[in-house]
């Protein structure tokens, strides 16, 4: 599920086009008033359903990245007014990224360090989720908009990588995003330093951010996370960065490695199966919305060699990556 947040400015900017959004919404299954309370909730599968569609109606193949530039933390709800009053850009980030399961259990947020640099990035479970170009866009939009709304001009990210080709046009994306935007890249991450980290947010007040914290602690509106959720929950990102070891999810989650494998078990899983799992979606996903070449994918989510990577893509598939890439081509423009 997906809270609707940011979701509410899909009217306005179908409207901006001309367009209504109710006949996108009626085809989706869904009430016509479904984006009017940002509260509401809607399967994730259906947020990236109404971008594609809004998008082909409009015919705005950057419809997402316009709606992420309508909004801030403010369209995140209590989580955002949590980070409003958070002592640094830093703070504020990993307020999000402990919180963000409150608003969606479709994609994962997370503040990651590579290098001399910190990746605020947000990546998508599913890897067959319709309109994932879309829902990439609309959140790097509104992660640029919330770093500068939270702490000033000084807090725009060095890069913004995009996980999805190239546009033809890449004018708007410069507009919104600034103008270091990176695509084809494995993820879709803000590239931050560590002094954007330090940067105080601005108008923060320490005792409403201690009061906010105990309220968003409470939210129920999904229901609590459960283990084998939230490990899932941190696989995606440590993977993409190559971090994803039993060792390192089990400090992350507070337990010890063979608590985490009991726990698993109970839930009637394995971290192998997990691992898998997300290792079988992150290779779907670069497949089929990045022109990455196969040893960049392959590299990307850690193999030995682009070979061990085919062994094991056609282990899941019974193809090759590049057939099966080819066979997705074919499916959409038969579609």
């Amino acid at each position: 599920m997906q809270r609707v947040g940011p979701m509410c400015s899909v009217p306005a900017v179908a409207e901006s086009f001309g367009h209504r959004i109710e006949p996108v919404l009626e085809a989706a299954g869904l009430p016509h008033d479904a984006l009017n309370n940002p509260d509401n909730l809607l399967p994730f599968s259906k947020v990236g359903e109404i971008l594609e569609a809004a998008a082909r109606l409009c015919e705005c193949p950057h419809f997402g990245l316009l709606v992420g530039a309508r909004n801030d933390h403010k369209g995140l709800g209590p989580v955002g007014q949590l980070m409003a009053h958070a002592p640094t850009l830093g703070d504020a980030i990993i307020d999000f990224t402990s919180n963000q399961h409150r608003n969606s259990r479709g994609a994962v947020v997370y503040l990651m360090r590579v290098l001399d640099s910190y990746f605020f990035g947000y990546a998508i479970y599913n890897r067959f989720a319709e309109g994932s170009r879309h829902i990439y866009d609309l959140c790097a939009a509104i992660g640029v908009n919330t770093v500068r709304e939270l702490a000033g001009p000084a807090a725009a990210p060095l890069e913004v990588l995009i996980c999805h080709q190239p546009p033809g046009d890449r004018r708007p994306y410069r507009a919104i995003l600034g103008p270091n935007v990176s695509f084809n890249q494995a993820q879709t991450a803000l590239v931050l330093s560590p002094a954007h980290l330090k940067l105080p947010v601005l108008g923060a007040d320490r005792e409403m951010h201690a009061k906010l914290a105990a309220r968003v602690a409470e939210l129920r509106s999904m229901g609590t996370l459960d283990f084998a959720s939230h490990v899932r929950h941190l696989l995606k990102p440590k993977l993409l960065l190559g971090q994803a070891s039993r060792e390192g999810i089990a400090k992350q989650v507070g337990t010890h490695v063979r608590t985490l494998q009991r726990r698993l078990r109970e839930a009637s899983t394995t971290y192998r199966e997990l691992e898998q799992q997300m290792r079988f979606s992150v290779a779907c996903e670069l497949l089929e919305i990045t022109d990455l070449q196969i040893s960049d994918i392959s590299a990307a989510l850690d193999y030995a060699s682009p070979s061990a990577f085919d062994r094991a893509f056609s282990r899941w598939t019974g193809l090759t990556p590049t057939n099966w890439r080819d066979q997705r081509i074919r499916e959409q423009k038969s579609a």
